[in-house]
């Protein structure tokens, strides 16, 4: 008689919302919402410089970055829009100013990743380059408040005065609410 009790307690409980089990899962892509963080940032570069001398550089840095996910489960555009396909978001990292124009995305559960054609600009005591290339992010929701990070961005460069280049950027941090 107890179990049978004990049963129908929990059948009664559980038709409700008190039984539910707490989820993470949006059915496409990422949990809406503003999630921010530190990320590390590496690079290495290549090329040879006007008169055919290799160069050869490589570094990175922390630097905190902020991204607002819509009910859609993707990115949002600086004026809250969804960013879409053809969509261009322009940004800055150190001395490169970018442009970046989403060429892909794919949306699974708790999972987005965007691909993009990228254009950068840089200036330095050599002059001004422009890069061109692509770029790809990941962002997985490890728990409804928290993201990983991932990303890799490849870019090139062929100067009016010989010199060639290329470099690949990586990043990878977690991103909270």
């Amino acid at each position: 008689m107890r179990k049978a009790l004990f049963v129908l307690v929990c059948i009664a409980l559980c038709s409700g919302q008190m039984c539910a089990v707490p989820t993470v899962s949006n059915p496409q892509g990422i949990l809406p919402g503003l999630y921010s963080g530190l990320v590390s940032h590496s690079y290495t570069g290549t090329g040879t410089d006007a008169q055919g001398q290799p160069e050869q550089v490589s570094g990175g840095f922390d630097l905190t970055i902020t991204r607002n996910f819509g009910s859609h489960g993707g990115l949002l555009a600086v004026d809250g829009t969804p960013l879409g396909l053809g969509g261009h978001v322009t940004g800055t990292i150190g001395p490169m100013t970018m442009t970046f124009t989403v060429k892909g995305i794919q949306m699974n559960v708790d999972r987005l990743q965007m691909m993009s054609d990228v254009t950068a600009n840089a200036c330095d005591a050599d002059g001004c380059f422009t890069f061109s290339g692509f770029a790809s992010e990941v962002y997985t929701q490890v728990d409804p408040n928290t993201l990983d990070y991932q990303a890799e961005m490849n870019l090139g460069y062929t100067g009016q005065d010989g010199s060639s280049g290329m470099a690949r950027y990586f990043y990878n941090g977690t991103l909270t609410k």
